[in-house]
């Protein structure tokens, strides 16, 4: 049986699918048939000699190979099987020719009978056994088999039609047939069946060879003609007769069968061919998958690598029809349900790897919808970085278009016929887009309030800070209408604003509250900025008081000037800028609220309070110190014009004589005459700006550091000299003096 395999490989029979037939031929030994079928398909078995006498000639069962002549080309594989009645198998003949007669039957679907003319009639001789071997064969293949008709062709030999014509002889033949069928014990469901239920009968007579040659020639090619020329009226090989053995699996089946004969086991035709059939459905579904594998690899790779794949779903879809095709053209001509079942395996095992590329790659697809999406929304923002006044109309239109470019492509990377879905990532992305849009929004709101903000802030900031830098009696009313004014402005642009975003009431009461708070908290820390320079608005306050006079000029102090009570008068009306600092008076009724009268924080909110109690006490102490001084250097002043107010005559006449040749010495040099110009210069500019109290200081500071940076360098050169501080260094011993203090010196002193 090996070498079955190897002859159907070099006729090429693989590839024949279901388009070849089964040809096998049953007779006695030496009865002329591998000559019948040498001469009707052109094959080459090995005749008999009949110089050399009549012996065995074919043994066991032969395959040959050869075409029919039709549109469809169909390979005829013709089994020569050995024949009945030998005399080399002796006693073990009968065993021998039920199993190669079993074997014939199972494989063809056309049986001819040879046999002769004159042993019709004849029990043995006339394969009455064997026929009835035959007809047991086929009632226990037909039990479980899909029931398809074998083709009986007896061939009469020697046949002389005017002896007996061939209608008599047939119907000995059928006289035969019917009753070897009648006394056959056959199984409840055929108990009223007839041989022709289960087999067509064919008929045909050839002349004697050798007696009649040219009419058997001519016989034999009529013959011939029915089996290899499908126009032929009478022509054999029909379609319904077709075997359901594909030609791949054929040589696999006829092993079976065979093994399965030798070992004396009941054969089982269904079952011998869904195992044949499991067995190359497998093998076809494995070259199927490596096919599918080789071809997908590419693209699992670079779903691996976590790029995405355009029109993935178009790809795969092509490469998983492919496969399948490649396994529905050879798995067809295999038992269908064994065929149903494995094709079904092999759509499920690439689904799965499918359907796993599938998922990894709408992450990538989500990721990508999210990429654009955020590329988007951030397009439609403004470019100078403000808060957008079309949130609501941006946020729908991206979110529209970036479900829709997701679903579009989703559905693009679907395997055509598959039930997959991707409900589930539709809904992840949806859950992250939400999310992405309430960050957006925040940032947006957050944009829009510090926008709002940042306008108050500019409405209040001049207006503001010209009122706190000349502070009067109506300086916190008129905050209060600029702060009214301001925040009510901006409080209905930012509501305006707000309904941009599709928030509800409670979001929107939260967020206008929170500007309300901020516009109070710029208010308060601005006030709290021009606070830092209270000082010098009291200093530049009481400046104005003390030393300037009714109308606005520079006080010149006078001998009759009563300094200290214009200095009260001015410190007085200085202080009380302190207490209008201290908290934010945004009502009326705190105009006149004394916090610094106050020991005790229950009486005012604290996020009112300015400058704290201990923060004004240091503001009051720095300007108490700056006013002593402008005090003292007043009465300095005064003192000075009474001085020179009370020089005799005499005096001024004196200086005039005595120093006259030095004004001469003066007038003539011009160095000199230039420096006395510019001294006399800038001590009369210093008086006439009543300077004199500042350039003091100046000078008197300038000598003090002076004198401190010369004492500090003596005691660092006396550092490196070693020289102890108190001392003063002798140049040497000899010159040492006693000092030792004198009693007498002292007393003297």
């Amino acid at each position: 049986m090996d070498q079955l395999g190897i002859a159907l490989n070099k006729w090429d029979f693989q590839k024949k699918g279901f388009d070849y037939h089964v040809v096998a031929i049953l007779g006695a030994q030496s009865s002329g048939k591998s000559t019948l079928l040498n001469m009707l398909f052109g094959t080459t078995f090995p005749v008999m000699q009949a110089s050399e006498g009549r012996t065995q000639t074919t043994k066991g069962v032969w395959c040959g190979f050869s075409k029919a002549n039709s549109p469809r080309e169909e390979t005829i594989l013709v089994l020569d099987v050995e024949g009945t009645d030998s005399r080399e198998r002796g006693d073990h003949a009968a065993a021998f020719e039920r199993k190669t007669s079993l074997f014939s039957l199972a494989l063809s679907e056309i049986l001819i009978v040879n046999m002769w003319h004159n042993d019709i009639g004849r029990y043995n001789a006339g394969n009455i056994a064997l026929l009835k071997t035959v007809f047991e064969l086929n009632l226990q293949l037909f039990q479980k088999s899909s029931g398809l008709k074998t083709i009986i062709l007896f061939i009469i030999r020697d046949h002389i039609p005017r002896e007996t014509p061939l209608e008599k002889l047939r119907g000995i033949v059928m006289k035969d047939m019917n009753g070897i069928w009648e006394t056959l014990s056959k199984p409840p469901q055929y108990s009223s069946s007839k041989a022709e239920d289960f087999f067509e009968f064919q008929f045909t007579a050839l002349p004697h060879k050798v007696l009649a040659e040219e009419q058997f020639y001519k016989d034999v090619d009529s013959l011939k003609k029915r089996f290899v020329d499908s126009k032929e009226k009478d022509y054999i090989l029909r379609p319904n007769f077709r075997t359901d053995i594909p030609a791949d699996g054929f040589a696999m089946f006829g092993q079976r069968i065979w093994q399965t004969i030798k070992e004396n086991k009941d054969l089982d035709l269904p079952s011998q061919k869904e195992m044949l059939a499991m067995f190359r459905c497998d093998e076809i579904m494995n070259e199927a998958i490596n096919l599918f594998n080789q071809q997908v690899t590419p693209l699992k790779k670079l779903v691996d690598k976590g790029e995405y794949v355009e029109k993935f779903g178009e790809k795969v879809t092509e490469i998983y029809q492919q496969a399948l095709n490649e396994y529905d053209g050879p798995a067809s001509r295999y038992h269908p349900e064994v065929a149903a079942k494995k094709r079904g395996l092999l759509s499920s095992t690439m689904n799965t790897d499918l359907l796993n590329m599938f998922t990894k790659l709408l992450q990538k697809l989500i990721e990508r919808t999210l990429t654009q999406f955020s590329k988007n929304f951030t397009e439609r923002l403004p470019t100078d970085g403000s808060a957008t006044k079309e949130f609501s109309a941006i946020k729908n239109e991206v979110t529209e278009n970036s479900l829709k470019y997701f679903d579009n492509n989703a559905k693009a990377c679907l395997l055509i016929g598959a039930d997959w879905n991707y409900e589930m990532e539709l809904n992840e992305l949806q859950n992250v887009i939400n999310k992405e849009i309430s960050l957006l929004k925040e940032s947006q709101l957050k944009k829009l309030t510090d926008e709002m903000k940042s306008a108050f802030n500019q409405g209040i900031a001049r207006p503001l800070d010209k009122l706190m830098e000349d502070p009067n009696e109506k300086m916190w009313s008129k905050i209060r209408e600029l702060f009214v004014t301001q925040k009510q402005k901006y409080f209905d642009a930012l509501q305006e604003r707000l309904d941009a975003f599709e928030i509800n009431e409670k979001e929107k009461s939260v967020k206008i509250e929170n500007f309300q708070f901020l516009c109070f908290a710029s208010l308060k820390e601005r006030c709290k900025e021009k606070s830092k320079y209270l000082s010098f608005i009291m200093s530049k306050k009481f400046e104005e008081k003390f030393n300037m006079d009714e109308q606005k000029l520079p006080r010149r102090w006078g001998a009759n000037d009563d300094i200290a009570k214009i200095f009260m008068e001015a410190r007085q009306a200085t202080e009380v800028l302190l207490e209008k600092f201290t908290i934010l008076r945004l009502k009326p009724e705190l105009d006149e609220y004394k916090y610094l009268d106050n020991d005790s924080d229950t009486d005012i909110d604290n996020s009112l309070v300015i400058i704290t109690r201990e923060e004004a006490d240091n503001i009051r102490d720095k300007f108490y110190k700056d006013a002593d001084s402008a005090y003292k250097q007043a009465v300095r002043d005064q003192e000075t014009v009474k001085t020179t107010a009370h020089i005799p005559m005499y005096v001024i006449v004196l200086l005039i004589v005595l120093g006259f040749d030095e004004f001469v010495h003066v007038v003539t040099s011009p160095v000199l005459f230039l420096f006395v110009a510019f001294i006399g210069g800038s001590i009369y500019i210093i008086h006439i700006l009543n300077m004199g109290g500042p350039v003091k200081r100046a000078v008197e500071t300038l000598l003090h550091t002076s004198l401190s940076g010369v004492q500090q360098w003596l005691s660092h050169q006396m550092q490196q000299h070693n020289v102890p501080l108190g001392q003063t260094q002798t140049p040497n011993a000899n010159n040492a003096t006693n000092t030792e203090p004198n009693p007498n010196n002292k007393k003297k002193d």
